[in-house]
Parts: C-alpha cells; sequence; structure tokens
C-alpha cells in the first residue's frame, strides 16, 4: 500500500467550507445561493474524482497539518 502525500483532501475539506459561507452571505438571492451549492458541489466532486485512480490502486492520500505526538497526527 502507498502512501501518498497531497493538498487534495484539504482542499475538499475547504471548498465545503467555502460554499457554506458563501450561501450563508447571499442569503437574499436564492439563485445565487443555489449556484453557489451547485458549483461547490461539482468542485468537490471533481475534487473526489481526482483521488479515485491512486485510491484504487491500493494507494492512501493523506495530508498532515501538524504532528501532535509521535504517530499521532492531524
Amino acid at each position: 500500500m502507498d502512501t501518498f502525500l497531497s493538498f487534495r483532501p484539504l482542499l475538499a475539506v475547504f471548498v465545503s467550507l467555502v460554499g457554506a459561507i458563501l450561501i450563508i452571505a447571499s442569503y437574499k438571492n436564492p439563485n445565487l445561493r443555489e449556484m453557489w451549492s451547485l458549483s461547490a458541489g461539482t468542485l468537490k466532486f471533481l475534487i473526489v474524482l481526482s483521488m479515485a485512480p491512486a485510491v484504487l490502486a491500493g494507494g492512501v492520500i493523506e495530508f498532515t497539518l501538524v504532528t501532535l505526538l509521535p504517530g499521532i497526527s492531524i
């Protein structure tokens, strides 16, 4: 099992965070809210899809922000 270091898992999380902020910021315009929702969903799908070949080949994709203790990381 190969382990790959990549920022894509973190990017997938941040897409949801940014999408939620944009949806909240455009609370008065339902069409704009829907656009942000669909855009964030599509972008997240494409990010996850880009990780699929490595995972299907038996690899593990990870991104470590900080190591708290040996063997414990975020």
